[in-house]
């Protein structure tokens, strides 16, 4: 088993609904971008396997009562869009995620 299909497994996970493994979704995507591999990123907004970050927000949001993997999954925004503004895999997982967001309204 090569280290790409792992996102695919792990991104499979979402579909379990279990709040812990959601966090380790998250952590594992955080870990991803930390990591500063170009493949990895690459092969996330080719393969679209972003989207469970983008469930587990939509299955788990609440404006009155947000859960703390909320806190988890604004962490991984503000790593994306703030702390590498200039890197190759910031810049093209934000137009990824610019477009994703684009074009579910």
């Amino acid at each position: 088993m090569n280290n790409l299909s792992v996102i695919i497994k792990v991104a499979k996970l979402v579909n379990l609904n279990s709040k812990l493994i959601n966090i380790e979704i998250v952590k594992f995507y955080k870990a991803l971008l930390k990591s500063k591999d170009t493949t990895y990123i690459s092969y996330i907004v080719l393969k679209n396997q972003f989207y469970p970050i983008c469930k587990i927000f939509e299955d788990t949001y609440s404006a009155i009562n947000p859960p703390m993997i909320h806190s988890c999954i604004r962490d991984l925004y503000e790593l994306i869009f703030s702390q590498h503004k200039n890197e190759f895999y910031s810049a093209k997982l934000t137009e990824y995620l610019m477009n994703t967001d684009n074009q579910s309204k």
